[in-house]
């Protein structure tokens, strides 16, 4: 079942393996172009090191366990996509953050961008997510995985930016 998430909302993971998959529709010449990161958080709520950012010019952490694959297209639009080990990795990480840049600004009214969350191995999404950045915001935070006492969760932020991801 899939549960379609509100701004805020939560929901537990099932799973420990995720694959998140930010699909949206290039509208037009020059269409929105896309990227989804994963930004490994230790408990300062910081990335550690430039080791785990996970990005276009970074696809891989040191150590596999999250990772980007190539850009996809289908009839519906086009795929960029993250996969996670959360189960395997480092228990300093606490949070990985999913988050969207658009290096143009978004336009979300015509791209319609939106993630999908689903277990490793899934057909059918676990969660599904549609960010609303406002003009001229060319970064948002899609959601976040993060560790709870009873495994991972998933929280759908869609937090922008116009000064990008930094």
């Amino acid at each position: 079942m899939t549960h379609a998430l509100d701004k805020g909302a939560t929901v537990r993971l099932p799973v420990t393996s995720v694959r998140a998959v930010l699909r949206w529709s290039p509208r037009g010449p020059g269409g929105a172009h896309l990227d989804l990161s994963a930004l490994l958080l230790g408990g300062t709520g910081r990335v550690r090191s430039p080791g785990d950012f996970v990005f276009y010019n970074q696809p891989r952490h040191p150590t596999g366990l999250v990772r980007r694959l190539p850009k996809q297209r289908d009839g519906h639009g086009l795929l960029d996509t993250v996969e996670a080990e959360l189960a395997r990795l480092d228990p300093a990480v606490g949070r990985v953050v999913l988050a969207a840049s658009a290096e143009r600004g978004f336009d979300a009214a015509r791209s319609h961008p939106h993630l999908l969350l689903y277990g490793a191995l899934a057909t059918e999404p676990l969660a599904r997510f549609a960010p609303e950045p406002g003009p001229g915001e060319t970064a948002v935070i899609c959601g976040e995985l993060y560790r709870s006492g009873d495994g991972w969760h998933f929280r759908a932020s869609g937090l922008g930016f116009r000064g990008g991801l930094v």
